[in-house]
Parts: structure tokens; C-alpha cells; sequence
């Protein structure tokens, strides 16, 4: 069968990380490792007066009706920036409690003619001829809709070998969203593909301008390499404080990829060191790569599959119509260009079920400080941050439990047993991590040993796990023979322990 990247698109939209699909993987312990990462977005704690709060209906809304009059609405794509954009926007309203957005839907059930269109997929009782899930909240005292938008650009009408029609259901919905809103800014935002090796995981882009890079089913089009100027930037316009960023970068920079150094991410903008940023909207999957063997290289700072279709729309509208901007976070980084085409594909979409939650959390948070500047009669001009974000005790516990499923020794044993690059290494005491001596100490706490004059003798465990990640494990060999003999063995992923043998004789 041949690669087609199109698919690796298709399985990046509905990637779901708080309910990881089995047929999104090839194997148990790939899900497996991607349950056990855990790597969601966390909530962060906002400046006072500047904080998001819902703004539920007294009466929930018919899927048919019409989205609520609006100020700003904000719009993603796929199910893990969707995820990202709930927990930091709508704190107490889940994804899963969004409301269904199905209004004017007989005019999009014919056009919508992709084989694979999420659209139509019939197996997704939440998606399947679903316009969009949303919910309100207030912001600096106005209105705002955010939305996940149930129609694709790239994929609403893609059949292979099929020219793409003349009517795209995706610029009738951008049109009809701005129709039953009336808002005065629209927010396009999720995740993309870095372009260059200095745009890293986790980085954003607030495009300056969209570009279209159409060199597949919409190479025919007059706008296949049409460029749209969003809005200006506020003049009051400021970058979200670092504290604010570093709640999800750090989960990034702790799974050891790539990141900047102090770990807060780059958001390229008008007036950043990049003097005109932009976003390219390419009409199939595509990614940079060291060879530059998409040619996206010198168009722009990251690449999507659907930005620069509101850029058309606003063009098409004219005087009146709403102010707008694109907002990209780099959800995997430059790729090795020497790999073949499905393992370049692989690491992507690897890549993506690993960070694509968290890495949103920067362009969702360009989003916040971009709404904040634009309306600053209602933010306060100094604000102060508190201490710490509190997290919801539904987050605290599924993180538990991922880590515990992580920490089984059968689960581990599988992973070894499906992954690469087996490695082990004797260590010195000093090279051990302080949490891992520590819960040896805890752990030993029990017994009669004596770890200060006790032998110790440790060994680090490395392995690539089938989801090509890099896993190390830390085993301890403790021995004493005062008052009697003891022996131990104690294997531990980070803090926590998998496994233990102790014997002891008199």
C-alpha cells in the first residue's frame, strides 16, 4: 500500500489524548506508552481580573440552533488542541460537556463528499455529521465562543484521483460562523508543524500574514498561493508571562525533547525577532524536513491544513468584516530528512499523540494575551500572578493512576520486550536522581537495613519504548550483613516502585 500522508492528517484531527482510540495504534504497548506518558495540558493561574469564566446558557442549546451572539470566537481543529483549549478556557466545562454545533446542517451533508472526512465518519457518534462542539465563556467582559470546528478543509472533499470541487464546505462555514456571531474577532489556533531547525517543540507563531501552499487537490485554484494579512497586533499587545507558559512546557522539557533553554517557549511575532512571521495552509499533510523535500522552507514558521481559508473569507467579506488572527504552536519540531516518507510520517504523528496537547497550551495562551490587549479598557493595566494554579482533583487522579499503569512490572516487561536500543549502565551514588535515592530510603524505611553502612550498587536501565520514547529505569542492589544478612533489590521508575526482592538471613 501506498504512503499517503492525507492519513496521517486524518488520524492527527481526532487523536482524542483524554481517550486515547486503540485503533490509533499499531500496538498494545504503543497505547500503552502513550497512556502512560500522560502528557495532558494542566490548568494555569491567570492574572487577577484577567481569568476566563463560563458563561453556560440557563437553558442548554439544540444542536440546530444557531451559534450565540458573540464578541470573539475562537476556533480549533483537532480533538487534542480542543482538549487544551477546555482546560485552560473553560475550567469546569470539560471537552465532553461542549455543546453540539449542527445548525444549518443540511446545506453541509452534500457537500462534505471526502471518503475519510470526520464528517463522515460514522464510527463517531460525537462527530459524525457534526459542524462543531463549543462552548461560551466571559473574558475581560466580553463574550467569547470557543469552538472546535467539525469540518476540514484538507479532508471535507479529498477522494483521491478526484478534482477538488468548486464549493468547499469549510468557507461556507467560516461565513456562516461569522453570520450567527456577529463577532468583531475571530481566532484560529491550534497546532502545526515547525518549518526550519529554530523553531522548536512547543514554539508559537503569531502569524503577521497566511499563506497558501496548495500543490495537491487544490493546485488548480485561484488561491493556491494566495497571502492574507491578519489583523495588526494591538499596540498594548504582550507575550503571556512565563509563569504562565512554563505549567506545560515543563512537561515537555521533563520527557527530555528538545527545548529552549529555561524551558519557556518562543512565540514569534510582529515585532519578535522574526519580522514577519507567518503561517503556511497547505492542502495535504506536510512537514518540514532536513531536505526541505516539501519546499515549505523560506514560506513561513509553521504549517497548517486550513489558517489562510478565513484569511480568503475575510478578503471575500471586505469592509465589515471581523478582525482576525492565526495562532500556531510547533507540535513536532524539523525532521530527519533521510528517513523514508513513513518514517518521516511515523515520528509526526508519534510526536503529535505525545506533545499535541500540551504544545497547544502556548498558542492558546498567545490567544488569551492577544484578546486581553485588544480589549484593555477591561483588563487591568498591572496585574500580578498568583502562587500556583490549583488543578482539579479529575486531573490529579487520572495522573495517578497513569503513572501507576506506567509502574507495573508487567507492563514494563512488555515494553522492553517491544522496544529498541536496550542499554545499561553501573552508576555511581552521585549520579543517581535525588527522587529515586530518596524513595530507596522510604522504601528500605521498614526494614532493619541500614543504607549508611550498606553497599549500594546501582545500575541505569535505557530503552526506546514502541512509541519512541526514551525510557529509563533505575535499579538498586542493597547490600548489608550487620546485625544480619540482607539482601535487596529495587527497581524504580522515577519515584515510584515497580518491583523489589529482599531476603535475609540471621
Amino acid at each position: 500500500m501506498n504512503f499517503d500522508p492525507q492519513d496521517i492528517g486524518l488520524k492527527i484531527i481526532e487523536f482524542d489524548p483524554a481517550h486515547p482510540q486503540p485503533g490509533f495504534f499499531s500496538t498494545a504497548t504503543e497505547m500503552a506508552a502513550a497512556l502512560a506518558a500522560g502528557l495532558m495540558a494542566k490548568p494555569v493561574q491567570y492574572p487577577a481580573h484577567l481569568a476566563p469564566t463560563l458563561d453556560t446558557p440557563a437553558v442548554s442549546p439544540d444542536p440546530s440552533d444557531p451559534l450565540p451572539k458573540a464578541d470573539v470566537v475562537i476556533v480549533t481543529w483537532t480533538a487534542a488542541e480542543a482538549e487544551t483549549l477546555a482546560t485552560l478556557l473553560t475550567p469546569g466545562a470539560s471537552f465532553d460537556t461542549w455543546y453540539q454545533y449542527k445548525s444549518n446542517l443540511g446545506h453541509y451533508i452534500p457537500l462534505v463528499t471526502g471518503a475519510k472526512a470526520p464528517f463522515n465518519n460514522r464510527k463517531s457518534s460525537r462527530f459524525f455529521q457534526s459542524l462543531g462542539l463549543y462552548y461560551p465563556i466571559k473574558l475581560v467582559g466580553k463574550r467569547v465562543i470557543c469552538l472546535k470546528s467539525g469540518l476540514h478543509l484538507d479532508h471535507d472533499t479529498y477522494n483521491p484521483g478526484t478534482p477538488a470541487p468548486a464549493t468547499l464546505p469549510m468557507l461556507d462555514l467560516w461565513k456562516q460562523i461569522i453570520a450567527e456571531t456577529r463577532a468583531e474577532l475571530i481566532v484560529t489556533t491550534g497546532t502545526g508543524g515547525a518549518i526550519g531547525a529554530n523553531v522548536l517543540l512547543g514554539d508559537a507563531v503569531v502569524a503577521k500574514a497566511t499563506v497558501f501552499n496548495c500543490t495537491r487537490q487544490f493546485a488548480g485554484k485561484p488561491f493556491r498561493n494566495a497571502s492574507y494579512p491578519t489583523t495588526a497586533l494591538p499596540a498594548s499587545f504582550a507575550l503571556p508571562p512565563a509563569a504562565m507558559l512554563n505549567v506545560n512546557a515543563a512537561l515537555v522539557a521533563e520527557s527530555g525533547d528538545q527545548q529552549h533553554p529555561g524551558g519557556v517557549p518562543v512565540i514569534f511575532h510582529d515585532g519578535s525577532v522574526v519580522a514577519d512571521p507567518k503561517i503556511v495552509t497547505t492542502d495535504t499533510f506536510a512537514f518540514d524536513n532536513t531536505t526541505n523535500s516539501a519546499g515549505l522552507q523560506g514560506l513561513g514558521q509553521a504549517c497548517d491544513m486550513g489558517d489562510a481559508s478565513l484569511g480568503l473569507i475575510i478578503s471575500e467579506l471586505g469592509q465589515g468584516a471581523p478582525e482576525w488572527a492565526a495562532i500556531r504552536n510547533a507540535s513536532d519540531p524539523q525532521i530527519d530528512g533521510t528517513l523514508t516518507p513513513k518514517e518521516q510520517g511515523d515520528i509526526a504523528y508519534h510526536t503529535y499523540t505525545k506533545y499535541g496537547g500540551v504544545t497547544s497550551a502556548a498558542s492558546v495562551l498567545a490567544a488569551w494575551s492577544l484578546i486581553c490587549a485588544r480589549y484593555p479598557a477591561q483588563a487591568p493595566a498591572a496585574v500580578t500572578l498568583a502562587a500556583a494554579a490549583p488543578v482539579h482533583p479529575s486531573v490529579a487522579m487520572e495522573s495517578l493512576r497513569r503513572r501507576a499503569v506506567r509502574s507495573t512490572p508487567s507492563h514494563l516487561l512488555l515494553q522492553i520486550a517491544a522496544g529498541s536500543d536496550f542499554s545499561t549502565k553501573q552508576l555511581d551514588a552521585k549520579d543517581i536522581p535525588a527522587e529515586v535515592a530518596k524513595a530507596l530510603e522510604q522504601v528500605t524505611g521498614g526494614t532493619s537495613v541500614d543504607l549508611r553502612s550498606s553497599a549500594i550498587n546501582w545500575r541505569r536501565i535505557s530503552f526506546v519504548d514502541d512509541a519512541s520514547t526514551r525510557i529509563q529505569l533505575y535499579l538498586g542492589h542493597v547490600s548489608c550483613d550487620v546485625p544480619a544478612a540482607f539482601r535487596g533489590s529495587y527497581l524504580f521508575s522515577g519515584a515510584s516502585l515497580v518491583a523489589k526482592e529482599e531476603f535475609v538471613s540471621s
